[in-house]
Formats: C-alpha cells, structure tokens, sequence
C-alpha cells in the first residue's frame, strides 16, 4: 500500500465503571484495543471535520473501544447489510482521500511498470483482502513477481494456515515443500489437494506434517518462506534449522517480519541476529511491502 501512515487504532484504556463492567471486565479484550495496530487503511484526519462531528466521534469510539461495545459490534458485522454498508463507507473513504500524486512518491511505484504486480499501489491493501492467505494484496503481488525471476525455484513454505499462499507459490512457477502441523492439517489439506488438482498445480507441491523447528530440509532451497512461528525462540529455532538449507543467492521472506502486534514483539530481535550473519544481506524494509521481511543469502 502507497500510504501506510493511516491512522491506528486506539491504544487499551482501562475498563469503566457501571454496572456492567463486572461482566464486561472478564470478556476478552479485543486485539485492536491492547495494540495500535496500523491497517493501512488512509481515512485521513480530523482537520477535515467539524467540532460536532468531533465529538459525535469521540462518543462513537468510546463506547466502541469497551469490551462489550467491540462485542455487539461483531454482533452487528455478522449482519450482511451492516458488514455491507461498513465496507462500502470504507471504500468511500478511501477514494476521496487517495491521491495520485502522493501514491506515485512510493518506492514501489515503479516507472514504467513492467506488469501488473507494479501497480498495486493503485490497490487498498489490508487484512480484508486476505481470505484463504494471510498476504494481503501488495505483499503476495511481491512474493508473486519474486518467484517468477527465480525459474521454477524449489521453495520450503513454512506454515501453510488454509493454502492460499501454496496456491499462489505453486502458480508462480514454484515446486513447494509444504510444511504444517496446524492441528487442522489433515482436513485442510483435503480440501487444499482437490483445489490444487482442479488448477492443475497438484503435482508441484509435496506436503509434509511435521514442525518447522525441527524438521530437516533434506535439500537446498532457493526461497524459504516464513509463516509459521511468531515467538522469539521458535523464529530463532526455524532459522537455525531452514537457512543452511537456502543455496547461496537464495531468499528467506518472513511473513511477520516487522512489529504489528503484542505477541509478535521478540520478532525484530531476532531479525536483527539474522542481520549480523555475514552471510545475510537484509532488502531494505522500505522495498518490502506491508509486514513482510526479506533476506538475501550472501554467495
């Protein structure tokens, strides 16, 4: 996405007084209110509103921002015409505020374009455009155009989830060694195998159910992508275990590879350690879009 300074959302504020708040106290509290989390959604600011508006804002968030607000909330999002009429404010939002000559100062606009991959900056992208991959639009168009300049490379996908992302490695050209022990692997993976066998793509991608930390790579990769620990010490496991595995002049993309939420707060110390290997050369982040991280082992 061209502009990613988008506002956040709010920081957690502490449970109010009433007479719901013994109830509302032992729900979870929801991601987005424990963490400013950056959507890379550009809704502008608050110059553009009126004192009224302001204030009618204030009041709205507030109650949002409660634990039993953000519940009836997704009460209401279960609605199709609520969830519509929410979706397509956002998407209004978004195309006034958009701007050409501010989308054409990113890195990743590039002059001329040499496909369609080179134009996502056109595109709005965010967590509502993931649906069977966790990529979101800018980032699979990037890892779409990496695999094609490799010819046919042999790539280790670590972490599969629903296999959207398979679908996308395998379609580029890759022959995927999928790795997964998502506790929903084997039902997933049935269903994965049929969609694969339709596209006729099947026949490059091996599936393996086993853990990332430790299973061996048992040959050489050009691209290793990971998508599968978040914590410190198991990132650090799967580096440990992947990049000897990684051919010199090949590439470790982490799909989590900059800070987003909580629980991914040990994820740039380790991939600071990576940094000083002599052999890792790091993209720089402002090159790779949204969240992911890219490595380039040195030859």
């Amino acid at each position: 996405m061209v502009n990613e300074t988008s506002e956040t959302a709010a920081v957690a504020r502490s449970p109010g007084r009433g007479p719901l708040s013994r109830w509302t106290r032992r729900l979870p509290a929801p991601r987005a209110t424990r963490f400013p989390y950056a959507d890379r959604i550009p809704l502008g600011s608050d110059r553009d509103r009126s004192a009224l508006e302001r204030s009618a804002r204030w009041i709205l968030l507030s109650a949002a921002r409660s634990r039993l607000g953000i519940v009836l909330l997704r009460m209401l999002m279960k609605e199709p015409s609520v969830r519509g009429e929410i979706l397509l404010s956002l998407s209004d939002k978004m195309a006034y505020q958009a701007s050409f000559d501010e989308a054409m100062r990113s890195s990743r606009a590039k002059t001329p374009p040499a496909g369609f991959e080179d134009l996502t900056w056109i595109f709005s992208s965010n967590v509502l455009n993931q649906r069977l991959t966790r990529l979101e639009f800018d980032e699979a168009a990037y890892l779409w155009r990496l695999i094609r300049t490799l010819d046919a490379p042999l790539v280790a996908e670590l972490g599969r989830f629903r296999g959207g992302t398979t679908v996308l490695l395998a379609a580029a050209g890759a022959r995927v060694v999928s790795v997964d022990h998502h506790p929903y692997h084997d039902r997933w993976k049935e269903e994965l195998e049929r969609a694969l066998q339709r596209l006729g793509l099947l026949d490059r991608v091996e599936f393996v159910h086993g853990d990332t930390r430790t299973h061996p790579p048992g040959a050489c990769y050009r691209l290793a992508f990971f998508d599968a620990s978040v914590e410190g010490d198991a990132m650090r496991a799967e580096v440990a275990n992947w990049w000897p595995g990684l051919e010199p002049g090949g590439h470790a993309v982490f799909r989590d590879g900059k800070l987003k939420l909580p629980h991914m707060a040990e994820i740039p110390a380790v991939l600071a350690e990576l940094e000083q290997r002599p052999d890792a050369l790091r993209i720089p982040d402002d090159e790779v879009p949204g969240w992911m991280a890219h490595f380039v082992k040195k030859s």
